[in-house]
C-alpha cells in the first residue's frame, strides 16, 4: 500500500483505544491520513496517539451526544477538517435470552447503535457543509444472520446495518458515502469465545483458507473505503478476514405471491407450502420438538 494513499485526508476512528480501532488507526495514518482517535480509555488513546505521527485525542463515551459533537470539533480543530468517519465503537456482552440481564441489552445497544448515530449524525453535518465525504459503520455477520448467545449485539449490528443503508441513501445528495465493514477479526472480544474460533477455522497463515485474521487484516479495507478512489461506492456491506475478502447481499424480497382481495388464513394455509418452496426444508427455521429425555 501507498503510503500517500489517504495523503491530507482526516478521518476520525471512535473505539480507537484498542482492537480493531488501534489498527484502523494505525492503517490509516501508514497510507497518509491525520487520526482524531476516540475511546473510553484514555491511557490506551494517550499511548496510540504518541505512537503515530499524526493524532489528535477526543476521548469518551461516543453514545454521550456532547463526546460524539467533541469528535468532530477536535478534527476541526486540530486539522481544518473531517473528511472520513470510521464509527467503530462497540462492546460485547454475550448471554443466551432466558438469562440475558436489561442492563447488558442496553449496555450494547447503546454502545453500538447510540453511539454510532450520535458520531454518524454530527460527522454528517460537518461533512455536508464541507461538501462531502464518507462514513464507514462496522456492522458483524451476527447482525446478518443472528448468533446464538447474542441478543444485544446481533440486535445492534442489525441496527447499524438498517443506519447505513438509510444513510446512504440520504446523503448521497451532500456527496457522502456510507458503506459498512464486517470485520472477522480475532480481538480480545473473540477470545473469549472458542467455539467461534473453531468455526472460523481460525489457523496459521499457512492453513489457507482462514476466514478469521488479526485486526491489522481487516485493516485494509477501511482504507479502501477511505480512499478518494473509492468514494463513489456507497451502501455496500464489505468484510474482510485473513485471507477472505466477501461481499453480503442487501436483504431483498426471496419470493412473492399475489392473491386477488389478499389472504385469508385459509389461503394461507392452502398456499404456504408452495410459497416457501425450498426455504420449508431449509431446516433452521422449521421448529422440531426437542428429542425426548425420558
Amino acid at each position: 500500500m501507498s503510503a500517500d494513499v489517504l495523503a491530507g485526508r482526516v478521518v476520525a476512528v471512535t473505539g480507537s483505544s484498542r482492537g480493531l480501532g488501534a489498527a484502523y488507526a494505525r492503517a490509516l495514518v501508514s497510507a497518509g491520513a491525520s487520526v482524531v482517535l476516540n475511546g473510553r480509555q484514555s491511557q490506551q488513546l494517550d499511548d496510540l496517539a504518541r505512537e503515530l505521527p499524526a493524532a489528535a485525542i477526543a476521548p469518551g463515551d461516543v453514545a454521550e451526544p456532547e463526546t460524539a459533537a467533541r469528535v468532530v470539533e477536535t478534527a476541526l480543530s486540530t486539522f481544518g477538517r473531517l473528511d472520513v468517519l470510521v464509527a467503530n465503537a462497540g462492546t460485547l456482552r454475550d448471554r443466551t435470552l432466558l438469562k440475558m440481564s436489561a442492563e447488558e441489552f442496553d449496555d450494547v445497544l447503546r454502545t453500538h447503535v447510540y453511539g454510532t448515530f450520535y458520531v454518524g449524525q454530527a460527522a454528517a453535518r460537518t461533512m455536508r457543509e464541507g461538501g462531502g465525504g464518507m462514513i464507514v459503520t462496522v456492522g458483524s455477520d451476527s447482525g446478518m444472520r443472528g448468533a446464538f448467545g447474542q441478543t444485544n449485539y446481533a440486535a445492534a449490528k442489525g441496527a447499524i446495518a438498517a443506519m447505513t443503508l438509510t444513510w446512504a441513501s440520504e446523503l448521497s445528495r451532500y456527496g457522502i458515502s456510507c458503506n459498512c465493514v464486517l470485520p472477522n477479526a480475532r480481538t480480545e472480544m473473540t477470545e473469549s469465545a472458542p467455539d467461534l474460533l473453531a468455526e472460523y477455522r481460525y489457523g496459521e497463515p499457512g492453513d489457507f483458507p482462514r476466514a478469521l485474521g488479526e485486526p491489522s487484516e481487516s485493516a485494509p479495507l477501511v482504507v479502501l473505503l477511505a480512499s478518494e478512489r473509492w468514494r463513489h461506492l456507497n451502501g455496500l456491506f464489505l468484510s474482510l478476514g485473513g485471507d477472505k475478502l466477501s461481499i453480503w447481499d442487501r436483504a431483498h424480497e426471496v419470493r412473492c405471491a399475489f392473491n386477488a382481495g389478499g389472504w385469508s388464513y385459509d389461503d394461507l394455509d392452502r398456499s404456504i407450502e408452495f410459497a416457501l418452496g425450498s426455504d420449508l426444508n431449509a431446516g433452521w427455521n422449521v421448529w422440531r420438538p426437542a428429542p425426548s429425555t425420558s
